[in-house]
């Protein structure tokens, strides 16, 4: 038989035990038997759940869940990545496959808990920490291992997106969507880890790692948030033919990498313009296959933990590689010496090499990130949007 343990039950851990129990069937003939749960992590076991679980397998003690040496996969979720960190650390060294949605984990930790997990012989899975449901990180896996990825662009942040496309498309003002946005339960507990940028970081850095086959660390990617858009310039570039959106987007040429999170102005025509709401997408541009795109839902109960359970099958199965997917190349971050053209709105915008005017603010020619960002830092109410990027 075999066991896992879910650490954490909260949205994602609830999810994960539907849909154990919902699919018991076809789980049971896709593994020969369906996986029991061993034991259950939770903060407060008296706390009222919105599923029907055995008193007895809940616990409030992490060093029950790996105690009894019966377990074959830990499913955590608890959204602590001290915790989270700790409890994987300790699943390996026992031999048990660690399947986590927890992208402040695998972002901080993903080199070394990758490399323990190859030394101990387990899988280390983390697809629901990009893009909740959406299947991108098996694939670009294994788009990576048979060619390099030249590019990669795409909307990972669900909330952000979910907030540009209302003032776009309805015409409201940012405060009345964040508003709606936190009511929604679309924002992060720290709302300034979506508005900010840094809640795409943590999923570009992931992504980029994966893709450009070597590290790519947080502190390389130049991180501007949504937070100093408004309905004005929104409305400027669209009367322009444009859609302002929320991209991480990375890119290499020979060692040289460029890589970001930025306000994007994109033609209505792009595909990514299209995507509303809080859905995400993942556009990759790889060696023989071309450009591919990868849509679904960013986040949410079932979603997450949909692909949370599909990884646990995949361990299970053995469908992935016990091996480390991280490439050993010595890559150089441009940071901020990449070069781009930007929207430019706030006091001694023209002053940069403008091209022209457009309603508030300008269009700039190429100019080197590092500029715009200094100048952002000392003009709190500006606004930078970034137009089209120079080749890496």
């Amino acid at each position: 038989m075999k066991r896992v343990a879910i650490a954490g039950f909260g949205t994602v851990g609830q999810g994960i035990w539907q849909i154990l129990q919902e699919q018991r069937e076809r789980l049971a003939h896709a593994l020969g038997q369906a996986p029991e749960v061993a034991a259950i992590l939770v903060r407060d076991i008296g706390r009222a759940r919105d599923v029907a679980v055995p008193a007895g397998l809940l616990t409030d003690d992490p060093q029950r869940l790996l105690a009894d040496g019966a377990v074959d996969v830990l499913l955590e979720a608890t959204g602590d990545t001290a915790l989270g960190y700790t409890l994987a650390r300790q699943a390996m060294a026992r031999g048990v496959h660690v399947v986590t949605a927890g992208k402040a984990l695998v972002s901080q930790y993903m080199e070394e808990l990758s490399a323990l997990a190859e030394e101990q012989g387990v899988h280390f899975l983390y697809e629901a920490s990009v893009a909740g449901g959406t299947p991108v990180i098996k694939p670009l896996k294994d788009l990576a291992m048979l060619g390099r990825v030249h590019t990669l662009r795409g909307i990972i942040n669900g909330s952000c997106n979910h907030i540009l496309s209302a003032m776009g498309g309805e015409g409201r003002a940012y405060d009345d969507v964040i508003a709606e946005a936190r009511a929604l339960g679309y924002l992060e507990a720290d709302a300034d880890s979506d508005l900010l940028g840094w809640d795409a970081r943590r999923k570009l850095r992931i992504l980029a790692t994966l893709a450009m086959g070597g590290t790519v660390l947080e502190e390389d990617i130049p991180c501007v948030g949504i937070s100093r858009v408004t309905l004005a310039d929104i409305r400027a570039l669209g009367e322009k033919g444009y859609t302002v959106k929320l991209l991480g987007s990375a890119s290499r040429a020979e060692d040289r990498v460029a890589a970001s999170v930025f306000p994007w102005v994109l033609p209505h025509g792009d595909v990514l313009a299209a995507i509303g709401g809080a859905g995400n997408y993942v556009d990759i541009d790889a060696e023989y296959l071309g450009r591919v795109g990868f849509m679904g839902p960013g986040a949410g109960r079932l979603p997450t933990a949909h692909a949370m359970v599909n990884d646990l099958v995949d361990a299970l199965l053995d469908r992935q590689p016990r091996t480390s997917p991280l490439g050993s190349a010595r890559l150089v971050s441009l940071g901020g010496q990449q070069k781009a053209r930007f929207y430019l709105r706030g006091q001694g915008a023209d002053a940069f090499p403008t091209k022209q005017p457009l309603g508030p603010g300008w269009l700039t020619h190429l100019m080197p990130l590092a500029d715009v960002l200094a100048w952002l830092s000392q003009q709190p109410e500006a606004c930078a949007i970034m137009v089209e990027a120079a080749s890496v």
